[in-house]
């Protein structure tokens, strides 16, 4: 039988589950591991490996004193059915500490939509994470671009118009083009000058370089290039550029338009299909094979494993990081 601790805690929204039990071991001084397996059940498969367990959610549920309905709602990794894996980044991160400062017990790590980028009630990055280093804390970047607020709003309001797949393949493809051509500008063209602005601000010195962030200061004008790519016509004319040279012309002169760019050929297109690439997304219903499996209950058949075997996603950072590796002239 499961005791409640006396500690009430409360879930953040979308936060993981090892995020909450890291949270309820600081504050009741119990180590973590300890924890876990209290609240947990061997995994259901054969083989002698060392994983660890699998939270149950009603072991999880009667040790905080919490409905199980509510710890579903706030951890869709204890939904059931599960959610739609696609729409999530694969790699959990800091959430803003403003909106995660009456949960204490230590820093909140949730799950994002491809999305949310800014947190529009505070100003703190919350884009893509490092690969490398996830559980970097959020920086109010806002504070020094406030444009990052507008381009969040216009990007939720996009998704809502023209659902989340065909804005997550728009943003893939501006964001080639923007990187681009922020090493193809002449170093005098407006454009240019602004974006270097915005990586002056964002990065003064080398030591605090990252992608993420590198990311930010090209935000606004990739979420307005996105609205582009994201309607039937110009999804068309994109297809074309692939192979038509009048098409290339139609669609170069309009990104330069949108973005604010000196008209001029495009050194080239990435390829636009107007649907997320299985490479990148995986198979559907699937939850990222960095993350783990959540049992449903003590019962056997009450038991369901939601271990992936799907791939994991592509990320926006990853993007980034292959463009500035491909050019020879990166200077921040």
């Amino acid at each position: 039988m499961i005791t409640q601790l006396p500690i009430t805690v409360r879930p953040a929204q979308q936060e993981t589950v090892t995020s909450y039990v890291r949270r309820l071991a600081a504050l009741h001084a119990v180590p973590y591991a300890d924890l876990w397996k209290h609240l947990s059940a061997p995994p259901r498969y054969g083989g002698t490996s060392k994983r660890r367990g699998i939270i149950v959610a009603e072991r999880l549920a009667a040790a905080t004193g919490r409905p199980l309905s509510q710890l579903e709602r706030a951890m869709p990794e204890l939904r059931d059915p599960a959610p739609d894996w696609r729409q999530l980044r694969h790699l959990p991160q800091r959430a803003c500490p403003n909106c995660t400062a009456r949960h204490s017990g230590g820093a909140v790590v949730r799950l994002f939509a491809h999305h949310e980028f800014v947190c529009t009630r505070h100003g703190y990055w919350i884009g893509p994470p490092l690969p490398t280093a996830p559980d970097l804390p959020p920086r109010q970047l806002a504070r020094l671009v406030p444009e990052l607020v507008a381009a969040q709003r216009h990007h939720t309001k996009l998704l809502r118009h023209r659902g989340w797949q065909h804005v997550f393949n728009a943003f893939e493809v501006c964001i080639a083009v923007c990187i681009d051509q922020r090493f193809y500008e002449p170093l005098e063209a407006p454009l240019r000058r602004c974006w270097q602005q915005r990586i002056d601000q964002l990065i003064p010195t080398r030591s605090w370089f990252n992608t993420s962030v590198f990311l930010a200061a090209f935000y606004p004008e990739i979420v307005n290039l996105a609205r582009l790519f994201c309607t039937p016509d110009w999804r068309d004319i994109a297809r074309q550029a692939l192979s038509s040279a009048d098409a290339r012309q139609v669609i170069a002169a309009e990104i330069s338009r949108v973005i604010g760019r000196e008209p001029r050929p495009l050194l080239g297109l990435p390829r636009f299909d107007g649907h997320p690439r299985s490479g990148d997304l995986g198979s559907p219903g699937g939850c990222p094979a960095s993350w783990r499996a959540w049992g449903r209950s003590d019962r056997g058949r009450g038991g369901r494993s939601r271990l992936s075997s799907r791939p994991r996603s592509s990320s926006c950072v990853s993007g980034v990081t292959a463009r500035l590796g491909r050019s020879r002239r990166i200077s921040i």
